[in-house]
């Protein structure tokens, strides 16, 4: 997922304790504070593409269930004890 450095969080944690808008932009990978410093980070593009799309696990096999059926329909065939 994202990592930041203790002194990072810290400072973050601060700022939403004394109740400070901070902003996530997950296209940009930026936070923006409340005194508009930008802070950058780093995630997984697997995950950010997954959390932009709204999608997890489950959404991502039922997009492939024609293949899925096709798959178990041909196994079906070729091991019909099973």
């Amino acid at each position: 997922m994202v990592s930041l450095d203790e002194e990072t969080v810290a400072t973050l944690l601060g700022d939403a304790d004394a109740a400070g808008v901070i902003k996530v932009d997950l296209v940009a990978q930026e936070i923006s504070r409340p005194c508009g410093e930008v802070v950058s980070f780093e995630i997984d593009a697997e995950v950010r593409e997954t959390l932009l799309a709204g999608t997890d696990e489950i959404t991502e096999t039922l997009s492939q269930i024609e293949a899925i059926w096709t798959f178990e329909e041909a196994h079906r065939q070729r091991c019909p004890w099973l």
